[in-house]
C-alpha cells in the first residue's frame, strides 16, 4: 500500500473522478474508495516515503481524507464508505504500525 505506486494509476484515477464530477447529472454515480499509506517509516527507503497528497487535492470532485489517529481512521474510513463519492484515503505508515 505505498502511496507512490498510485502515480501509475494517476491518469485514470483522474480522468473517471473528473467525468464522475463533471457528468454527475447526464450519468450514474459510480462511487469508489482507494485506501493507501504516505510518509515515511523505517527500512522503506526513499523510493517508498513520498507523500503525493497535493497532487490529488488538486483533481476535481476527488475527496481527499488524512487521518492522525487510529480513532480517527476508523471514523474517517467508514464515513468514506457510506458517502458514496470517490475518495482518496491516505493513512501515515507509522499510524498504522
Amino acid at each position: 500500500m505505498f502511496m507512490d505506486f498510485a502515480t501509475l494509476a494517476m491518469d485514470c484515477l483522474v480522468n473517471q473522478t473528473r467525468s464522475t464530477a463533471t457528468c454527475r447529472a447526464v450519468s450514474s454515480q459510480f462511487p469508489w474508495l482507494i485506501r493507501t499509506q504516505a510518509g515515511a517509516a523505517g527500512g522503506a527507503a526513499a523510493q517508498h516515503s513520498q507523500s503525493l497528497e497535493a497532487w490529488f487535492i488538486h483533481v476535481p470532485g476527488l475527496i481527499v481524507v488524512a487521518p492522525s489517529t487510529p480513532a480517527e481512521a476508523y471514523g474517517l474510513l467508514k464515513s468514506a464508505i457510506r458517502l458514496g463519492e470517490p475518495v482518496l484515503f491516505i493513512e501515515h505508515k507509522r499510524c498504522t504500525r
